[in-house]
């Protein structure tokens, strides 16, 4: 009896310990999944999602995990529908196709890239495009395009503010 008792004993601390080891790996693997704007529900996401192209620069479109968010390749190119849009700012701004997109140079986990938003539009879309990404032109023509049916609210102040 003394051996049964230690046996399921050290059987359910094995079982614990994967557990364990389960939810570690689920948790890692999971940290650099994109997550979904406030807004991603918005009907206008839904619609820009359609309208997103399967490959992109070469990249293809990977399956969607959350709503809102499309990424190509292996997080080459992520784009979020439904984020904050940004308020008036001096940062750069560029305007692709009639699309105003606010640029900032971000450095996460040792890469650099930029950060783009579109500007006057609601909901707003995030692209994070790292700086090793071959053909930015043609991933900004292609979601600028892609963007473009989100109505114009405003559109980007130069750095003097006008």
């Amino acid at each position: 009896m003394k051996n049964r008792s230690r046996s399921s004993w050290l059987s359910l601390i094995a079982v614990l310990a994967l557990t364990a080891l389960g939810v570690t790996f689920a948790a890692l693997a999971g940290e650099d999944e994109p997550k979904p704007g406030p807004h991603a529900k918005d009907p206008a996401c839904a619609a820009l999602a359609k309208r997103l192209p399967s490959k992109l620069a070469g990249l293809s479109r990977q399956r969607a995990l959350s709503p809102g968010v499309t990424v190509w390749g292996d997080n080459e190119v992520i784009a979020r529908c439904g984020v904050t849009p940004p308020e008036k700012t001096t940062d750069p701004c560029a305007s692709i196709n009639n699309t105003d997109w606010v640029i900032r140079e971000i450095s996460e986990h040792g890469r650099g890239g930029r950060l783009l938003v579109t500007y006057g539009r609601r909901p707003a879309v995030e692209l994070t495009i790292p700086e090793h990404t071959k053909s930015v032109d043609v991933v900004l023509v292609t979601l600028s395009d892609a963007v473009k049916p989100i109505a114009t609210e405003s559109k980007c102040l130069d750095q003097q503010g006008r």
